[in-house]
């Protein structure tokens, strides 16, 4: 099921032309910035997208001006974990998992996780409670489980479904920043 979901909303993703996405990665970009979200936090962790996700590489180069300390994940598969690693230049990036961008380790130094403020989550569905289903790894949800200051994720309003499946080791957002503003879930 969550893999029919999953790739019905890629396949959906994937027919937006290049204008209308760039409209709606600005509209993100846009209410993130308006939103309260990322003032407090001194630590943010995001991820650099790559394929059909949303740009966050504005939102980065946002941060840095803005003073944050911008730490990403890199992806360990032999135990399936992430590790965060603070970025200060896009110098500093390797293809990882999947052809992701990760931090080079040897370039960059590991943030604990009880140092990152505001943890920004990808996804590719999300219903109003704030659960999401993301690329299948499980990676984030295992993050997540000790994970307990603020989550965010970045989504167009096509992106969110009324049923989706929901399973006990799934970890719901507190906020969703679509092109129409800042939800706060109802798991929050």
């Amino acid at each position: 099921m969550k893999q029919t979901i999953r790739m019905n909303m890629m396949e959906k993703l994937a027919l937006l032309t290049r204008e209308e996405k760039k409209s709606i990665e600005k509209s993100l970009l846009e209410q993130f910035i308006k939103s309260n979200l990322w003032i407090e936090p001194t630590t943010i962790g995001i991820t650099i997208s790559h394929g059909f996700e949303w740009e966050t590489r504005n939102i980065i180069q946002f941060l840095w001006e803005k003073g944050k300390r911008v730490v990403v994940p890199k992806i360990y598969t032999a135990d399936k974990s992430m590790q965060f690693y603070e970025l200060r230049d896009f110098a500093h990036v390797i293809k990882g998992h999947a052809n992701i961008l990760e931090p080079n380790p040897s370039l960059t130094t590991s943030v604990a996780k009880e140092d990152i403020d505001l943890l920004i989550v990808p996804g590719i569905v999300f219903n109003d409670a704030g659960y999401r289903i993301g690329f299948g790894g499980g990676y984030y949800d295992r993050y997540l489980m000790e994970y307990n200051k603020t989550t965010v994720s970045l989504a167009s309003v096509q992106q969110l479904i009324k049923d989706l499946p929901i399973e006990t080791h799934d970890i719901p957002v507190q906020y969703i920043v679509t092109e129409d503003g800042v939800r706060e879930t109802l798991s929050f």
